[in-house]
């Protein structure tokens, strides 16, 4: 059966939760780049390798994990990284390859999303702003939103509380085993994993119920219509 057969065969989830990040947004290099000027500001030498095998976490966690610094001190650099990323950097991501077509087309089979990032959510608010994106999103949940952050479950839940649907019948889009985990742990039923950062062994080890390429696989996957040559955004 061809994929747009399969397709057709599907309805969307109930809702659909989304990871920004290296999913939605293509600025896992940006991140990158900024941690490594910050760490290198207070004399911890990084490379972007190593900054990106441990994104997905918090960002105090993010900086702990490269630095061992302990929590208080990695709170201060996070302060500081924060302030250069969103001076200097936040500019340069732009949305990941099909991006805009997937919001469209979960907006036209009106299907509830809510945003689900281990950034703040006040900084989550201003990147969909300045994206154009606000409008997709009802609801944003933040590192700092729920009890705890990504892999807990707890920002999952909560997103999925807030859109009052069921976990069952919902479904979550991210890229780190930090979200296949926070999703899995929550019930989602299915747990979508984008393979171009993480390797597909280790998000299946960590509760993706199914992989993608890249977004037009995922929207073929939610049962959206596949999207049209050109129609990427």
């Amino acid at each position: 059966m061809s994929e747009a057969a399969r397709a057709a065969d599907r309805t969307p989830p109930r809702a659909v939760l989304l990871d920004l990040d290296g999913t939605l947004l293509d600025s896992l290099g940006s991140v990158a780049e900024a941690m490594v000027e910050t760490l290198g500001r207070h004399g911890h030498r990084v490379t972007r390798a190593e900054v990106l095998a441990v994104l997905g976490h918090s960002l105090p966690q993010v900086i702990t994990d490269l630095t061992a610094l302990p929590r208080d001190e990695a709170l201060r650099v996070a302060d500081d990284y924060r302030a250069l990323y969103y001076d200097r950097y936040y500019r340069r991501a732009e949305p990941c390859p099909g991006a805009g077509a997937l919001l469209a087309g979960l907006g036209a089979a009106a299907v509830p999303l809510a945003l689900v990032t281990s950034r703040r959510e006040r900084y989550a608010h201003f990147v969909l702003a300045h994206l154009g994106w606000t409008a997709h999103f009802p609801v944003v949940v933040g590192q700092d939103t729920a009890a705890a952050p990504k892999p807990d479950p707890a920002p999952v839940l909560h997103a999925l509380a807030a859109l009052g649907a069921d976990a069952a019948g919902s479904a979550f889009v991210g890229d780190t085993n930090e979200d296949m985990a926070a999703a899995r742990d929550a019930g989602v039923g299915m747990v979508v994993g984008l393979t171009h950062i993480r390797r597909p062994e280790e998000l299946r080890a960590s509760g993706a119920t199914h992989l993608a390429a890249g977004l037009d696989a995922v929207g073929a996957l939610l049962g959206l219509p596949l999207a049209v040559p050109g129609g990427a955004a």
